[in-house]
């Protein structure tokens, strides 16, 4: 995520890229991608295995990644006024939508079951991006992968209206709005659960919130950056890793309890500070550095794919199920680690050709709004 060169919070050791973000992005994309081999194809990954069939956990960092991201984006950049908020929401919309549109047109023309009615019926609710707002359409169509956009769509409605008292936060308050919202997304999966109420996976609400804690983290790693013991970056790293390795260890020791399994979002009471330490650590590594690192360039273009790899997977599943069905001699042998190669193969295919159209897209869109 680029910021502008008149930054005004000049204790930054260097401006620019968060490499960071990229790569917890990248991870992310990579772990939900193996969640759904492992849910969809049954393919095993030995002691990752019980973690990797409940990586959906990682949805919630995805949506702790976009708020930071964003907010680090805007640090200089008011977004007050009628110019710059249409400026803020067509951006973000560009980023977003013509790969979603062609998802959207793929299955109700293709791979929809559904009547024309009812396909005429829900049309409006997928094009304006409100399906999360419907809890039971989350299994119908392609809800049950696009759901995330819905979320995000609603979480860059209220960035402008949540990034301005923010900046005027001091330390104590961003801590105890940040303890607030954990405390939000800690108990509101239990009450559902408790209280037989709809999906809270999908919900706008508690993927808001989750979006908000990582604004909320922006605003103290970078506002309160000065006022922050001096750490190494080799240390902030350890806590990184170490964090990482403990939501390893929590999410397979929930697996063997058999907790909430299939639910995800009620492991958020000890996943929810997991995840800020990761980011916090990871961002703080890089921050400590006196330059970008050397494999920055990489991880700016392969983070480009991640939002085409969450997109690819709606075109693997059901093909692959059928040739693994139709030539069983294939796979006699070795069979898990075959259907993943070959998942993992045509997810590269397919990814990099909505790779390459979203990209296009993207300049065509800029090169319009320029004229």
């Amino acid at each position: 995520m680029e910021i502008s060169q008149n930054n005004i919070y000049t204790n930054l050791p260097f401006q620019g890229r968060l490499y960071a973000i990229d790569f917890l992005k990248l991870a992310s994309a990579t772990v939900i991608f193996l969640f759904h081999c492992n849910m969809h194809l049954g393919i095993q990954f030995k002691s990752l295995t019980p973690f990797i069939s409940q990586g959906a956990v990682v949805m919630d960092l995805f949506f702790m990644l976009s708020g930071f991201a964003l907010y680090y984006g805007y640090l200089n950049t008011p977004l007050s006024g009628s110019t710059a908020l249409a400026g803020f929401y067509r951006k973000r919309l560009f980023a977003i939508y013509p790969l979603y549109l062609v998802i959207v047109l793929v299955f109700l023309l293709v791979m929809d079951p559904a009547s024309l009615t009812q396909k005429i019926l829900e049309l409006p609710i997928q094009l304006l991006l409100l399906q999360s707002w419907f809890s039971g359409l989350f299994s119908y169509s392609h809800n049950g992968g696009t759901w995330f956009l819905s979320c995000l769509a609603f979480c860059y409605l209220l960035f402008p209206l949540l990034k301005v008292p923010l900046e005027r936060a001091g330390k104590r308050r961003l801590c105890m709005l940040l303890a607030l919202v954990y405390l939000l997304c800690a108990v509101s999966p239990h009450l559902v659960i408790v209280c037989e109420l709809p999906n809270i996976y999908s919900s706008p609400l508690l993927r808001m919130l989750q979006f908000f804690s990582g604004m909320l983290t922006a605003a103290l790693v970078f506002q309160g950056n000065s006022r922050v013991p001096k750490i190494s970056p080799f240390s902030w790293g350890v806590l990184a890793l170490g964090s990482a390795a403990a939501l390893v260890g929590v999410v397979s020791w929930f697996v063997r309890q058999e907790y909430c399994l299939g639910h995800y979002v009620p492991y958020g009471f000890l996943t929810f500070p997991l995840f800020l330490l990761l980011l916090t650590g990871a961002v703080q590594a890089e921050l400590g550095r006196s330059s970008a690192p050397r494999w920055g360039v990489a991880l700016k273009t392969l983070s480009g794919f991640a939002y085409p790899i969450f997109m690819a997977q709606f075109f693997l599943w059901s093909p692959i199920r059928k040739l693994v069905s139709a030539r069983p001699q294939w796979f006699a042998v070795h069979g898990n680690w075959k259907t993943f190669l070959l998942a993992s193969l045509l997810c590269a295919v397919v990814t990099l050709a909505l790779y390459l159209f979203d990209t296009a897209c993207q300049r065509l869109l800029k090169k319009q709004a320029l004229s």
